[in-house]
Parts: C-alpha cells; structure tokens; sequence
C-alpha cells in the first residue's frame, strides 16, 4: 500500500536540531515568527504510518498556523550540514 502525501494539507513534522529562519512576519497570521524547517515523508506503509520512505519534502512553517514555503531538498540539506 502506498501513501501518497498531500502537499497543501501535510502533516509536517520538525527537523531535530530546531533550525528557525530569521523573524519575519507570517503573511497568512500576521505574527512576528521565526518559521521552522520541517518535513513530510512519501512512500510504502500501512495505517497511515510510512515504514520505507521514498521521498522527502521540507519546508519552513509558521509555528502558530498552517503557512508554509517549501524549498528545494538539497537547500534543507546544507541547512542540517551547517
């Protein structure tokens, strides 16, 4: 059974390491945040639980409500590198 994502409602999850972007104003809340690096998985599970992942997306997330940018794999990589 495959679990196929939905990018515009995911359940993201934070990166470990709290990596944050710099304070900006959410355009969706209109709070002063510093949005957070997370991730949502796609791939092979069952009951709604991914045991091989196939795929990554990350994205910085406002920490009060749903907005999100979602950025490119290989950025959010050399973020966790440091």
């Amino acid at each position: 059974m495959a679990i196929h994502t939905n990018k515009y409602q995911p359940e993201w999850k934070k990166v470990p390491g709290n990596y944050k972007k710099e304070s900006v104003i959410c355009p969706r809340c209109n709070n002063k945040v510093n949005y957070e690096l997370v991730f949502e998985s796609e791939g092979i599970g069952f009951g709604g639980i991914v045991l091989l992942a196939t795929k990554k997306y990350y994205a910085y997330k406002c920490p009060i409500c749903t907005n999100f940018d979602i950025i490119p794999t290989e950025l959010a990589k050399a973020i966790m590198k440091g």
